[in-house]
């Protein structure tokens, strides 16, 4: 009786009906294939040993961002600059890999587990999702429903996915670019375009909520439909292509789509572009100090590693040292399997084959590729990205894959259903083998309990005069278990991790305190080459930074050498005004008391 009673034609609701059936089944498939994370949610969270260890892992940094974002919306914070980071300066979050979407979605299961429960139940929700919108559009297109299952598993659950999963929230698998070009079929097509062009706005307003590189892959993906301007089912035949584009020209539903995705996006686009010109102003002035850290490696793509099994694949061989940035490219497999029915599609339904989809695959599969002409420039087109504003973070030509396999999985789905009328034993053979291409080992995870130190500085009330920031060592340049026991206690930190090393904060650290900086930047190291302060000196650097508590990862230190703890121990224990904290664990704790 209650699901009579919803508003809407009885057609109306069995679509909805089945979109939920749809969206349960690739919540299941999300939960076997990310096992055995399920039964873990909360106390642990899926790294990549191929990327980086536990303690380094990316995965830290979205546990932050779901924290992060609870606590925008209750007040204590912008959604796209935090004073919680980099203390006293704060940072922008425009360029940052932040999705104040995801978090902000999620608040419920934030508040019901906390922030890593959260950050687990979202690598299940966003395949199943992904999931949904692929098979709407695959229906869209005129494919039966278990094909659209086909293209929609190829999609969603796509090696590329289930690997970047495992550090890059980011990049798992997303409803956005298969509702964009749905939308834009719709806009396209025969029609009322406005509710199309007001769904393709709200889709890009929130994909730019869900991260700037998210927003800036997806737009190239828009455009390229445009371009390309493939059809529906229920257009004429002769129909041209300049027909469908100029479509997208009409002024009113033009205009409604830039309205809808300007004001979702406000916030990020406003905050992007005060960061854009303070950031530039600096580098002009401060050209010598404007980068301390070398920027991320990343390995360009062969030809062969489009063809070979994933790294996450139980039957893949690893290497024994994997080079930096190799896990860019190590889950760029594209099925065999995905191939063979596009072709399928390409060759035998001739009522509704689409060769713009396969120009859309073959353009961001070129992309994905970035042949190299020049080894001193890398590839070709991300040799013009490095060159260009705003667009650095396209230098990864891996991260263009997604937007090659969409189409492909979409003409493996009308070619399934060539197929499966043909030889129905033929396709469910081809579809076991799609299955067990994209197959993943047990998914890693690692252990996200706050240690007891991080669970007694959250018990303890803020100091009235200030100075409750928090230093954890050692420092990483890049994420670290600090930022997850930051979303326990909730204090602010003197050093974070941002898609870029923050170089006014660094330069500012090094002129103020020069001692702290000596400390921690760079580490400490066997052959005592790096200074080391005085108690009195340190103390008097942390005391003017407004440092009230230092934590030490006694675990991660001693593994980079014995020495080195102790000699850290001595130093801390020797400070004055500070005194060690009686507690438990690895992580040991020093709190200033006078």
């Amino acid at each position: 009786m209650l699901w009579r009673s919803l508003p809407g034609t009885p057609q109306v609701r069995r679509a909805l009906l089945q979109l939920l059936i749809v969206f349960l089944v690739g919540l299941s498939l999300a939960a076997v294939w990310t096992w055995p994370l399920l039964p873990n949610l909360g106390s642990s969270l899926p790294f990549d040993p191929n990327s980086a260890g536990p303690s380094g892992s990316d995965m830290h940094i979205w546990t932050w961002n779901f924290w992060w974002a609870g606590e925008a919306a209750t007040g204590g914070g912008q959604s796209f600059h935090s004073d919680a980071i980099f203390a006293p300066f704060g940072h922008s979050l425009a360029f940052h890999t932040h999705s104040f979407l995801y978090g902000l979605v999620t608040l419920p299961l934030q508040w019901l587990g906390g922030a890593a429960f959260a950050v687990g139940m979202a690598l299940l929700l966003l395949p199943a999702a992904a999931f949904t919108a692929t098979f709407a559009l695959a229906r869209e297109l005129g494919t039966s429903r278990f094909a659209a299952g086909v293209a929609a598993f190829g999609w969603a659950f796509a090696p590329y996915f289930l690997q970047k999963g495992l550090e890059h929230l980011c990049f798992v698998a997303s409803p956005w670019p298969p509702l964009l070009a749905l939308f834009l079929l719709r806009w396209m097509g025969p029609g009322r375009a406005w509710p199309a062009a007001l769904g393709a706005g709200v889709v890009a307003g929130l994909a730019l909520l869900s991260g700037s590189m998210v927003g800036l892959f997806l737009v190239l993906f828009g455009v390229a439909i445009a371009v390309f301007a493939p059809s529906a089912p229920a257009e004429s035949r002769g129909e041209a292509f300049r027909s469908r584009r100029r479509r997208l020209l009409e002024p009113g539903p033009l205009l409604l789509f830039l309205v809808a995705a300007g004001c979702l996006s406000l916030p990020l686009l406003t905050e992007a572009r005060s960061e854009a010109l303070d950031l530039a102003d600096f580098e002009a002035r401060h050209a010598q100090s404007a980068d301390f850290f070398a920027r991320d490696v990343a390995v360009q793509p062969q030809l062969s590693d489009f063809l070979r099994l994933s790294a996450q694949h139980p039957l893949a061989s690893l290497p024994d040292q994997p080079q930096p940035g190799w896990n860019e490219v190590s889950a760029l497999h594209v099925s065999g399997v995905l191939i063979v029915l596009a072709a399928l599609a390409l060759t035998l339904a001739r009522g509704r084959r689409s060769w713009a989809w396969l120009g859309i695959a073959l353009l961001f599969l070129l992309l994905s590729w970035d042949p190299v002409l020049a080894a001193a420039d890398g590839g070709v087109f991300s040799s013009i990205y490095r060159r260009l504003p705003f667009l650095d973070a396209l230098r990864v030509p891996a991260r263009f894959l997604p937007f090659a396999l969409l189409p492909l999985c979409l003409l493996a789905g009308l070619g399934f259903d060539v197929l499966r009328h043909r030889s129905r034993p033929a396709a469910i053979l081809l579809l076991g083998l799609l299955v067990v291409e994209q197959w993943s080992r047990a998914v890693p995870l690692m252990d996200v309990t706050p240690p007891p130190a991080v669970v007694a500085l959250e018990a303890l009330p803020r100091r009235p005069g200030g100075g409750d920031t928090v230093l954890s060592l050692p420092v990483q340049m890049g994420a670290s278990e600090a930022m997850t026991w930051q979303a326990v206690h909730g204090r602010p930190v003197l050093f974070s991790f941002v898609s870029r090393t923050n170089p006014r904060a660094l330069r500012f650290w090094m002129e103020t305190a020069p001692d702290l900086f000596a400390l921690v930047i760079p580490r400490m190291t066997r052959d005592g080459s790096v200074f080391v302060p005085g108690a009195e000196a340190l103390s008097i650097d942390l005391e003017g930074l407004g440092i009230g508590d230092v934590l030490v990862d006694e675990a991660a230190l001693g593994a980079a050498g014995p020495e080195l703890l102790a000699l850290l121990t001595e130093l801390l224990d020797s400070m004055p005004g500070w005194e060690r904290q009686p507690v438990e664990g690895r992580v040991a704790w020093w709190r200033r008391v006078a």
